[in-house]
């Protein structure tokens, strides 16, 4: 027989179809056990996943931490589970020392909301005495880029949402989708929690005074989970502010605000806003305290009643000057 005819013979025999058992004998053992492995994560059985891994064996895969001992990927794999990974891999290579490395595919859950499912990748283990001592999970280059792109496109989606939406607009039902059940404001309103609450509340207060408030945003900065925000709001004092009664008067003032973000939520909030300029801007009186004497003036010491201090503008008699600093304005 010729080596056409066999060639031919042989890859008609292939696409007849090999019985199972022969083509399991074909694989090495150590690409075996990778295989039950990538059909454990995808099944989200843990407990099979953690059995093909030695005790001292040591994991390192995008978006996580190194894990290293059976603790450490145990709380790996059951993330992986929670995250509904995926891999699909192919053309596994086999190289001396139990190496069995091959190029894969991966989905999960934050790449499928990203809408960057599947991404491109790579894998290496190193399997001995059956068991998984190394295993490497890494993106590709351009994968990496697709995702931290659309990272960053997401994070400056929730941060502009916050200030357009929820401070420009009021819509507080918006707050609760976009503030972590962990929220810690930094700067809060006078007066108010450091929590979704209090944010929340301090929003509700601004707008009594501001009806018509608005935020434009000018420039956004992006950078591994934490974005800047800066731009200017407008409003009108049509209601109390600061204390002070409505005043009619307009302002336009800039404002920054910066944000961590995790898994598409608010985490920490800090922000500012041009006080002075707004001040002046709505008229509002600002009393520096004056410096007190040497040695205060009595009737003792004067021999005349002791002199009461004028009452700021706006203020009823015998009433203390109110505190203007803000972690808002």
């Amino acid at each position: 027989m010729s080596r056409i005819a066999c060639g031919m013979a042989v890859a008609a025999w292939l696409a007849a179809g090999c019985p199972a058992g022969a083509q399991a004998k074909d694989k090495a053992p150590e690409q075996q056990v990778v295989e039950s492995l990538e059909a454990a994560v995808n099944a989200g059985k843990v407990a099979d996943a953690s059995a093909l891994f030695a005790d001292d064996a040591v994991v390192t895969a995008p978006e996580s931490a190194t894990a290293s001992g059976r603790a450490q990927i145990d709380a790996w794999l059951q993330s992986l589970a929670s995250g509904a990974w995926r891999m699909d891999s192919g053309n596994r290579q086999v190289s001396e020392g139990g190496r069995v490395t091959g190029p894969t595919s991966i989905s999960n859950e934050g790449a499928r909301r990203l809408g960057v499912a599947p991404l491109d990748g790579f894998v290496e283990a190193v399997v001995l005495g059956g068991k998984i001592r190394s295993l490497t999970v890494r993106f590709s280059a351009a994968a990496q880029l697709r995702l931290t792109q659309a990272k960053a496109k997401a994070d400056e989606t929730v941060a502009r949402s916050l200030v357009e939406g929820v401070i420009g607009k009021g819509d507080l039902s918006r707050a609760d989708m976009l503030l972590a059940g962990t929220f810690i404001d930094h700067d809060p309103a006078p007066g108010k929690t450091g929590d979704a609450a209090g944010f929340k509340a301090g929003v509700t207060d601004l707008r009594a005074a501001f009806p018509d408030l608005a935020c434009a945003i000018e420039d956004v900065l992006v950078a591994g989970g934490r974005v800047a925000v800066r731009g200017v709001c407008t409003g009108t004092q049509q209601g109390q502010f600061m204390g002070l009664p409505p005043s009619g008067r307009a302002f336009r003032a800039g404002f920054i605000e910066f944000f961590r973000i995790a898994d598409g939520r608010i985490t920490e909030r800090w922000g500012s806003r041009d006080a002075m300029k707004m001040v002046d801007q709505l008229g509002l009186a600002v009393v520096a305290p004056a410096a007190a004497p040497a040695v205060a003036p009595t009737a003792t010491t004067t021999g005349k009643p002791a002199a009461t201090p004028a009452a700021a503008p706006g203020a009823k008699p015998g009433e203390k000057p109110k505190d203007k600093k803000s972690g808002w304005f």
